[in-house]
């Protein structure tokens, strides 16, 4: 098309001059006349019409071109990668630190017609951004998967907490020491209203990072004040459980200011700490932009299952939206606090990951924010003191992992309290020995609390009490219909067994909650067997070991409860 235009004008400038001598040739193109000469040149009309044509045809294609090279130009300016759930990210710049950004978020959307404005001039419009991240997506499907972090990150066995400084500080914590640097590799994301962490300040020893974070526990009982420790420092590893934190206490104990202050320790929010909602949904949503995710005056049942999830650690699928086969993956590793006026747990593996821990109202109150600005002060020495007993917990794992059999499942938070409780200078077992008893008081209260599980304790005891010292329990046939149950007292521990449908007659005639009996009591010895399963857990925290076992031969199945020690065994 350019040799065509080159060469019309070409063959207008050579007829410019009048035919000399030709006879009978008419002019191709015609002339300008005087008028026009003394305005200037110009391209007469037959000219003008070929050039426009050809203009016309040209132009597509060099716009196809130009928007192709700038859209490349525009794509170029992002580092597009796929996260572990194979999500889509680019990694943007708030003022000195990168931050990772879901490629389809509006935050992506601005950005790129920010870079066409900064680089043309103008905007583009939705068409071009949209093809643009096309291109990122091909780009990023290309490129290894990346882990993408939140608030608390891994690289290596090293655990970084992200500050969220605009200077894009991060701090390291390992068996060697706690340190501050520059992150420029591993991304993160930050959700709407993540907050800034202050720079730490340095601790010593272990026993002032325990002066440090007095602040942080300041209404949290004696007993109860080196587990809570414990769950915040494994609140900061991104690769074990995290236990579920609950205050409970009655309305203005302080238990939403407590929380309030872990949160604000370990993930901060700019403005009031939000409180999720109680539905699994709204629980995902969270965990997609905090790491401390807090349930606030909880009443009602709660998504036990979930929680018991996000505890541990893991990712759901779920349905996109306006699809029929599209699906997404989300991760949800996140710490859980909750609040209440009465413990909402009734699953035995939500108790297994919780801690529950009562607040006691307050004699004397102090405005709120007076409160949060001197905690605001206090903040670097907290965190300085968190982070410190942190590097304790790796450090001393190896010892304190080898100085017992762990049975519990929360092992990862069992280690980390007794490797602080010892370098407190407390015995071994210390935390061990405390947990145990924590969990044998809340199995307690729970029993307390549930009309089968405290009718069936009742039940049990009056059986035991006519337990008589025996070689073996009494033959099956023996009892199996009259009375339906046994005792005996075995080499020093007293052993009840017992068929299911006389646990169900029983537990009737004990119960002591009339408001609720009929309701909430099993009717048949199949409903008593899924009941039994229910609180099996519970029951052992309090002591009481219960199993479905064989009895005199396989097809004869029975209940049977080893009871707690006596004080004097």
């Amino acid at each position: 098309m350019r040799e065509r235009v080159a060469q019309i004008r070409a063959e207008y400038e050579a007829r410019k001059a009048p035919a000399q001598g030709a006879q009978g040739l008419v002019p191709v193109i015609q002339l300008p006349t005087a008028a026009e000469s003394q305005e200037g040149p110009k391209v007469p009309a037959m000219a003008q019409a070929q050039l426009d044509q050809i203009g016309k045809e040209v132009q597509p294609a060099d716009a196809a071109t130009r928007g192709a090279q700038a859209t490349q130009a525009l794509a170029g300016e992002f580092a597009p990668f796929e996260n572990q759930n194979g999500r889509f990210y680019v990694t943007l710049r708030s003022g000195r630190r990168p931050e990772a950004v879901p490629l389809e978020s509006e935050q992506v959307a601005d950005a790129i017609r920010e870079a066409a404005l900064r680089s043309s001039g103008r905007m583009i419009g939705k068409d071009a951004v949209a093809t643009v991240l096309s291109t990122l997506r091909t780009r990023a499907r290309a490129q290894p998967r990346r882990t993408v972090h939140q608030r608390i990150g891994m690289d290596g066995a090293d655990y970084l907490l992200d500050l969220s400084a605009p200077d894009g500080h991060v701090v390291r914590v390992n068996a060697a020491g706690v340190t501050v640097e520059k992150n420029d590799t591993i991304p993160f994301r930050r959700g709407r209203g993540y907050g800034a962490l202050p720079m730490p300040a340095p601790c010593g020893n272990a026993a002032q990072a325990w002066e440090f974070i007095a602040p942080m526990v300041a209404n949290v009982p004696d007993a109860d004040k080196l587990p809570v420790v414990a769950v915040a420092v494994e609140y900061l590893r991104a690769d074990s459980p995290h236990p579920i934190l609950e205050f409970i206490g009655p309305e203005g104990s302080g238990k939403s200011a407590a929380a309030w202050r872990l949160a604000q320790t370990i993930d901060p929010f700019d403005g009031e700490m939000p409180s999720t909602g109680q539905d699994e949904r709204d629980m995902i949503a969270a965990a997609q932009g905090r790491h401390v995710v807090m349930l606030d005056n909880v009443s009602g049942r709660l998504p036990e299952d979930f929680m018991c999830r996000a505890s541990t650690g893991g990712a759901v699928t779920q349905r996109e939206y306006y699809t029929n086969a599209g699906t997404a993956t989300f991760g949800i590793h996140c710490a859980q606090i909750v609040t209440g006026i009465l413990p909402p747990f009734r699953q035995s593996d939500t108790q297994d990951r919780a801690l529950i821990v009562s607040i006691k109202k307050p004699l004397a109150y102090r405005p709120e924010s007076e409160v949060r600005a001197e905690y605001a002060d206090k903040l670097p020495e907290v965190l300085g003191g968190l982070l410190y007993l942190l590097h304790v917990s790796i450090r001393d794992r190896a010892a304190v992992a080898a100085q017992r059999a762990w049975k519990h499942r929360m092992v990862a938070w069992n280690q980390t309290g007794e490797a602080i409780a010892q370098a407190l200078g407390h015995p071994v077992g210390y935390f061990v020995d405390l947990m145990s008893s924590k969990r044998q008081r809340a199995a307690e209260d729970y029993i307390e609390g549930d009309t089968f599980a405290r009718a069936l304790v009742k039940t049990l005891n009056t059986w035991a009490a006519e337990a008589k010292p025996a070689e073996k329990l009494p033959s099956y046939r023996h009892w199996q219909k009259v009375p339906g149950w046994c005792a005996g007292q075995i080499k020093g521990r007293v052993i009840v067994a017992a068929t299911a449908q006389a646990i169900c007659s029983a537990v009737t005639r004990h119960c002591d909650d009339w408001t609720s009996r009929g309701t909430t009591l099993p009717g048949t010895a199949r409903a008593t067997t899924g009941a039994l399963q229910r609180v099996q857990g519970v029951l052992a925290r309090a002591g009481i070991e219960a199993a479905l076992k064989p009895i005199s031969g396989a097809n004869n199945c029975a209940w049977v409860f080893l009871m707690p020690k006596s004080d004097g065994e």
